[in-house]
């Protein structure tokens, strides 16, 4: 997305799809889905985390595409 501020132009790199708290656990970002957002999860008493625990929203330098780093995280009943 392009947004024009003050005369420039400022993109504003989003990773897609916005990440989500899995089932049975929490999930807390700090910029959303963002550039530089960091995202942790948690899984509820009771679940084991599978997957990453942590996940960044990051920029391919050539495209400036937004990915997330890491892998689909899950809360699965012990």
């Amino acid at each position: 997305m392009l947004i024009l501020l003050f005369g420039h132009l400022l993109l504003v790199v989003r990773c897609l799809p916005k990440l989500n708290a899995p089932a049975g656990g929490w999930l807390q970002c700090t910029k959303g889905n963002l550039y530089g957002s960091e995202c942790s999860f948690a899984c509820h008493e009771g679940h084991t985390l599978n997957g990453s625990d942590r996940r960044i929203c990051e920029k391919n330098p050539v495209t400036s595409v937004g990915f997330w780093t890491g892998n689909e995280t899950k809360c699965e009943r012990k």
